[in-house]
């Protein structure tokens, strides 16, 4: 906090200007505990003209070193010290990193309080966190008609940490909430103009900056207004289920389906598009264990990721194919202390997509034969595959004579159609293991993994040629013969694959 926010404070200030309050604002400079700024009624009275340092005249070295000590480890400091007009409560407070000096005269009574010294009566105290649950009783507030305070009772003394002295003449609007400041202007004003009595809500704050919100009934009293207030729990409670209200309402409006349960499995919320996912009824699943409900999903990776051994529960997104639907989801799931929350979003149509993709990156567009750089992976696969002893393999490079005369005389169309013939000759004659690829223009290639000697490649060969060259292919209305040139070549493991271009 600078010291610009501190001065920016409107309690600060108002204390800071009061002509009833001893206020001092300290702060520390090369260690030291020094004055920064004091209230107008501490500067007439004190003056604070002679000595180095004001504070050590005034309190002297073994309470400014309490108070400063208490300051560093950001406690509150309080003890009855003997100052020139008598015994005084003198207190301080933590601002950030500043403190507040507030001083209250004594009255005491006893004689053997008034004898001991300053540095014994004094104790370190932190400061207390007071807030509007932990009041005992109703916060009052009397204001006069410009909505300055005159008095307030010692619950909401308590809660502000302020003497009843410091508060009179503060306007009661610089102990508001900064959000709720407009709210009780106008409340004020229909008070002095036209209304009785008035129920509102505001927030009030304290010297360390908490906040409380209170329920008030503002009543005319007199010449003046006095307020009672109370802790506003009603008001969390209600808010708290506006809040749940409002959860609802996104989760029914969501595209994915969701649904809430606990580390076992028992559902506690499911929504609509959960429920319609799921196959049951969110009547029906509320309170229910979930794998009993819907037993597919024992063979999801969501169940597995609740039966772990010795797992710990993290958030988790993962895809999964509902092998009654067929239909892909990704499945996020948050998992907190008492409560495990899973979405699931439809992604089927982003997988087909996916799939397209993957296809027309590895396959040719004409023919849906694998392309090139399809057959090298599969070749890479096959050759690195060492559990295979004495892998032998045997590739058929085809070549159609004729093909660019089609072309020509045909049309690119019909030479289109051959090739896509040819395709099906291909995979007509071959085993579902072997591999046909089309390289580029008439261009093909037969892997033929795991052979048993060169003659099953040789024999291979003679059916591609015989399928391609002994039949005629059906062209524009045309019966038209090609042929076929076949090259052979023998692979081992041991053999290393060229990588595309």
């Amino acid at each position: 906090m600078t010291l610009l926010a501190v001065f920016s404070d409107p309690v600060v200030a108002d204390l800071l200007a009061s002509e009833s309050a001893h206020c001092i604002l300290v702060g520390h400079l090369n260690q030291q505990l020094c004055l920064l700024a004091a209230s107008k009624k501490h500067r007439t009275c004190t003056g604070f003209e002679t000595g180095h340092n004001p504070l050590l005249e005034r309190y002297g070295t073994q309470i400014c070193l309490s108070m400063s000590e208490a300051l560093k480890d950001g406690m509150g400091w309080s003890g009855d010290v003997l100052l020139p007009n008598g015994w005084t409560q003198v207190r301080l407070w933590k601002h950030g990193i500043y403190g507040l000096i507030q001083e209250q005269p004594q009255h005491l009574g006893n004689t053997e309080s008034q004898s001991a010294s300053p540095e014994t009566t004094q104790a370190p105290a932190t400061e207390p966190e007071i807030h509007a649950g932990k009041l005992e009783g109703s916060v009052l507030l009397q204001l006069d008609m410009q909505g300055c305070i005159v008095a307030a009772n010692h619950h909401l003394r308590a809660f502000l940490e302020v003497g009843s002295d410091e508060l009179q003449g503060i306007r009661a609007e610089h102990l508001v909430h900064p959000a709720d400041r407009t709210s009780l202007r106008r409340a004020l004003t229909q008070l002095t103009q036209q209304t009785d009595t008035l129920d509102m809500w505001f927030r009030l704050r304290n010297i360390h900056g908490q906040v409380a919100g209170f329920d008030w009934t503002a009543a005319r009293q007199g010449a003046g207004i006095m307020l009672v207030g109370k802790g506003s729990k009603a008001r969390l409670e209600q808010a708290l289920v506006k809040s749940e209200e409002r959860i609802h309402r996104i989760l029914e409006s969501i595209d994915d389906a969701f649904f809430a349960m606990d580390q076992h499995g028992t559902v506690s919320y499911v929504n609509a598009q959960g429920a319609e996912f799921l196959g049951v009824q969110a009547s029906n699943l509320q309170g229910q264990l979930l794998w009993n409900k819907v037993p597919r999903l024992k063979k999801s990776p969501l169940f597995g990721l609740l039966h772990r051994e010795n797992a710990h529960l993290q958030a988790e997104n993962f895809q999964w194919e509902d092998p009654q639907t067929e239909r892909w989801f990704q499945v996020k799931t948050h998992p907190s202390d008492d409560l495990i929350t899973v979405f699931l979003a439809d992604i089927t149509e982003l997988k087909h997509q996916e799939n397209k993709a993957r296809h027309e990156a590895l396959h040719d567009a004409l023919t849906n034969l694998p392309n090139r750089r399809a057959l090298i992976n599969s070749l890479t696969d096959l050759i690195e595959n060492q559990q295979v002893q004495g892998f032998k393999m045997a590739l058929l490079f085809i070549d159609l004579d004729g093909f660019k005369s089609v072309n020509d005389t045909l049309g690119h169309d019909n030479g289109d159609d051959l090739l896509k013939q040819v395709a099906t000759r291909l995979c007509a004659v071959v085993r579902h293991s072997d591999i046909v690829a089309r390289l580029s223009g008439d261009e093909f290639v037969v892997a033929l993994p795991a052979i048993e000697s060169p003659e099953d490649a040789s024999a291979v060969g003679k059916k591609i040629v015989d399928v391609i060259s002994n039949s005629p292919f059906a062209l524009g209305g045309e019966k038209i013969y090609v042929g076929a040139s076949v090259g052979i070549s023998l692979f081992h493991n041991s053999v290393a694959v060229p990588t595309p271009c």
